[in-house]
């Protein structure tokens, strides 16, 4: 008889214990003494013993394009394998299937794995409240004035990354600039979208967005 992994697990780990053999074979499930004296003589998991099939069960096909395919791939690594099995098709009528879409999907797949460059590509996970991107531009030049003097302020670009959702805000003076790194002289509010605004108290009145 044979057994799982989870079984010849719980069967080492009771004969660890001191229990017999039958003691073992009961709490892993299986019916025979002889299947628990025979993994631990192996002393292997049932998974560990299977040997992969080295050999094909049925005939490649596409052996007889594969040189072509594999020529259009060298030329043109991007080509999709979608568009690649459609070309065959209409050269060959009839002699491939829908069906055998996945098939050649694989194909590809293994193929592009064996002969070309891998490309890493790591994920990317935003968590909220974690990070903030923010970016600014200075807007003197346009000639803004308030009562006629100067107003010297940038345009702050804030975007939180788990949303994606950006926020603009105006701020004053050389001093804007500090206050965005270190957080003192600007006050800050979390919306109940989870969106973050900045802003300046200008005068008594705030100026930034909400």
């Amino acid at each position: 008889m044979t057994a799982t992994d989870v079984q010849v697990r719980i069967i080492m780990r009771e004969r660890q214990k001191g229990r017999t053999q039958g003691q073992a074979a009961a709490s892993a499930d299986v019916r025979s003494r002889k299947t628990v004296a025979k993994y631990e003589k192996l002393g292997r998991l049932p998974s560990e013993l299977k040997q992969a099939r080295r050999h094909r069960t049925r005939p490649d096909p596409f052996a007889e394009d594969w040189s072509t395919v594999e020529k259009m791939l060298e030329e043109a690594p991007g080509l999709e394998a979608k568009a690649v099995f459609e070309w065959l098709c209409e050269r060959h009528p009839g002699q491939y299937r829908p069906g055998q879409l996945r098939t050649f999907q694989w194909h590809i797949a293994t193929w592009r794995t064996l002969h070309q460059k891998q490309v890493a590509i790591l994920e990317q996970v935003h968590r909220p409240g974690e990070l903030m991107q923010t970016d600014g531009t200075w807007l003197t030049k346009l000639g803004v004035t308030i009562q006629g003097q100067p107003f010297k302020h940038i345009l702050i670009h804030s975007v939180l990354p788990d949303l994606d959702q950006p926020e603009r805000s105006l701020q004053q003076g050389q001093a804007s600039e500090l206050s965005l790194l270190v957080g003192g002289a600007t006050d800050k509010q979390t919306s109940r979208h989870g969106r973050l605004s900045t802003g300046i108290s200008l005068g008594g009145q705030r100026v930034g967005t909400a």
